[in-house]
């Protein structure tokens, strides 16, 4: 979990998460992941978690990545029932105001098999392009057909492998994978020796609209939980002093009114 200032949304974000998840796992001595997700292609289908699944298996302990993704409508993940779980949880909390108060929220709303929440920080998030630069995305499979990513629900990555996509469009286990060489011709560096930069050099800012509603809501908000929107910054300009001045105006004028 991260809050908006910290990162947004995107492919190199889920890929940053996946990284983050398959070290723990690879610590622990897993070998093969099967991951399941639904089909955005912002997010999941594309080829930027292709190129940070290979770069998994060359960088970790993971030898084989199978990722499959669900058909829109007509298929049900697990993850929905602890999304419903959290809606639950969040309805006994009538006031939230920070993001470590969702991350308290969620840490506790399932007793049987507790959630484990990695709050993520600017340093754990990647960038891709290191990845993407030292292959060919190619169109084309091996056997001269054109690559549908739409279509695409069964992706697979291996370690002996470490430039072959192999994919299919259905989830059948006995049906044959196609598979692409994303390699460029010559020599082929190790991706798992790269060093992936951090996706964000400095604070995340926000839009200058969301940063006015802000300020407006800071009276509404108690004092204790100012600090956090006191750091925010808009697109305009570093805009945390304002908000700052802005949560100090709002604690005097409660302290002249309590008096």
């Amino acid at each position: 979990m991260w809050s908006e200032i910290v990162a947004s949304r995107g492919a190199d974000e889920i890929g940053s998460c996946l990284l983050e998840y398959c070290h723990g796992i690879s610590a622990e001595g897993f070998t093969q992941l099967t991951a399941y997700s639904d089909s955005s292609g912002g997010q999941n289908r594309n080829v930027k978690i292709t190129a940070m699944w290979t770069y998994i298996t060359q960088a970790t302990g993971v030898e084989v990545v199978d990722h499959k993704f669900m058909v829109s409508g007509h298929s049900f993940l697990p993850n929905d029932t602890d999304f419903a779980l959290i809606e639950r949880a969040k309805l006994k909390h009538s006031e939230i105001y920070v993001p470590e108060q969702w991350y308290d929220i969620i840490a506790k709303c399932c007793t049987k098999r507790p959630f484990t929440v990695n709050r993520m920080s600017s340093v754990t998030f990647k960038s891709t392009k290191p990845l993407l630069n030292s292959i060919t995305n190619r169109k084309v499979s091996d056997d001269g057909q054109k690559i549908n990513w739409l279509q695409i629900q069964w992706l697979r990555i291996r370690k002996d492998k470490p430039y072959v996509l192999y994919f299919k469009y259905n989830l059948d286990e006995d049906f044959p994978f196609s598979s692409v060489s994303f390699a460029k011709r010559g020599h082929q560096r190790n991706l798992g020796t790269f060093q992936l930069p951090q996706l964000y050099k400095d604070q995340r800012a926000v839009s200058k609209e969301k940063f006015l509603d802000l300020r407006k809501l800071l009276k509404y908000i108690p004092p204790i939980h100012h600090k956090f929107y006191g750091q925010i910054k808009h697109t305009g300009h570093d805009s945390s002093d304002i908000l700052e001045d802005e949560c100090l105006h709002q604690s005097e004028e409660e302290e002249t009114a309590q008096e």
